[in-house]
């Protein structure tokens, strides 16, 4: 397939002139503003499980519009785009080298005339986009809000507390996931205060079999706590079509570049 014909690049839009670009790596590195040297220091510190993906975008006022890279080997460098929403988001065809893949990255972070040119693109369908749009990736947090995620023998696991109104109770929640993601159950245990709350967390932790802290990708889920609906929903109504999930009731908020950060 020839490189698509160009809706309006990112960079021409208009957005808020305040916000620069950014290149967002795996492993929390953000770089502002990158020039060319930038990129390529970027590329090399994708070396390994932990960092082997960035984005490159305007992901609070434009998170339908960025560039973003994949390394699968020393020479294997899958690169796509999306251009405005999932309906346009292309693919370079086969695996790129090191160097091509900096020239396509630059291309579109300069707005260099032709840059689709040096690779063959195919479109993909929203079902075939990496991540999986069906998949929302969890970063673990040592010491922040999403410090109690990880794995355990039989699958995943995404924990918390959450302060119940009217007083100093607490409730302590457990979520519990398979191996792909499918939401398996929830315990709920209501706690008198903070430090009972953090007491029943590490019990209902430890109770696990072979608990480990770390990134984690489930999907979608409700449930119903107290007449009121929790999980992680669907939000995209309430951010104009821009595919979007809210934990509930920790109200943080997942989107592109599914990178596993949060917002709220």
């Amino acid at each position: 397939m020839s490189a698509p014909s160009a809706a309006p690049a990112p960079w021409a839009s208009e957005h808020e002139p305040h916000e620069p670009l950014v290149v967002e790596l795996e492993d929390g590195t953000v770089l502002t503003g990158p020039d060319r040297a930038a990129l390529g220091r970027a590329l090399d510190l994708l070396a390994g499980e932990g960092n082997q993906f960035l984005a490159i975008g305007r992901f609070r006022t434009a998170p339908e519009e960025y560039i973003q890279v994949y390394r699968h080997a020393a020479e294997g460098w899958q690169v796509e785009y999306r251009d405005g929403s999932a309906e346009r988001h292309f693919q370079a065809v086969g695996h790129q080298s090191r160097r091509r893949t900096e020239q396509l990255l630059w291309g579109w972070v300069s707005a260099a005339p032709g840059w689709r040119e040096a690779a063959d693109w195919v479109r993909l369908e929203p079902a075939e986009l990496l991540p999986d749009a069906r998949l929302v990736r969890i970063r673990h947090r040592p010491g922040g809000r999403t410090e109690a995620v990880g794995w355990y023998r039989e699958g995943q696991f995404l924990a918390g507390r959450h302060p119940l109104p009217g007083g100093p109770e607490e409730l302590v929640m457990l979520h519990l996931f398979d191996a792909e993601g499918q939401h398996t159950g929830t315990r709920l245990q209501p706690a008198g205060g903070p430090g009972e709350a953090a007491r029943l967390l590490g019990e209902l932790l430890a109770a696990l079999p072979e608990p480990e802290a770390g990134d984690i990708a489930v999907q979608p889920f409700r449930i119903e706590v107290r007449g009121a609906e929790w999980g992680l929903l669907d939000r995209a109504a309430e951010h104009g079509g821009t595919e979007w999930y809210e934990l509930v009731p920790q109200r943080m908020g997942f989107h592109a570049p599914w990178d596993g950060r949060y917002e709220g």
